[in-house]
């Protein structure tokens, strides 16, 4: 048979110089991977921004010029929808409303809208034009609306008919 041979196997415990260079290694890998995930992450936010910005501005489809006239429709019509809604009157306020503008504002929702408004911002008084967009099948007036205790912009979305398809309450444009 064969001859067995003795093997001493010799485990030195880590000396403080080598046990601090493994230390110092691994926390700069740790500090590398933060490093990385970091710039991922921060990539990846620029990259769902840029995805956000070209979904909110239609990709391009949409286009805005102050120097666009005012629709010829728009204001008789946006200005009965405000009196509606400051005087919380469902008929008025949907009278130019197209089917599913009509069919998604009940009283209880008017009311809930035009309280807190009245409250906050008083009576409707008047309204100033902005400007016009025209995204797909939709054009979008804006204005700048004056109400008995301050400002506000409104957005008035109409469709192809010339009948309000959405309204929404903004920051007054300059």
């Amino acid at each position: 048979m064969g001859k067995q041979r003795n093997v001493k196997l010799e485990i030195k415990p880590p000396t403080p110089k080598s046990f601090a260079e493994f230390i110092l290694r691994r926390s700069q890998r740790a500090q590398d991977d933060n490093r990385l995930n970091t710039i991922i992450k921060l990539f990846g936010s620029v990259i769902l921004l840029v995805f956000l910005f070209a979904a909110l501005t239609g990709c391009g489809q949409s286009t805005t010029t102050a120097q666009t006239p005012e629709p010829d429709y728009a204001r008789a019509i946006t200005e009965t929808t405000l009196r509606g809604l400051s005087d919380s009157n469902l008929e008025e306020y949907t009278r130019y409303g197209n089917p599913e503008f009509r069919a998604a504002v009940t009283q209880q929702i008017l009311d809930a809208t035009a309280g807190p408004l009245k409250e906050q911002y008083g009576a409707y008084e008047s309204l100033n034009y902005l400007s016009t967009q025209q995204q797909e099948e939709y054009t979008i007036v804006h204005y700048r609306v004056k109400y008995a205790k301050g400002e506000l912009g409104v957005r008035m979305v109409f469709d192809r008919d010339h009948l309000v398809a959405g309204q929404w309450f903004e920051e007054p444009q300059k």
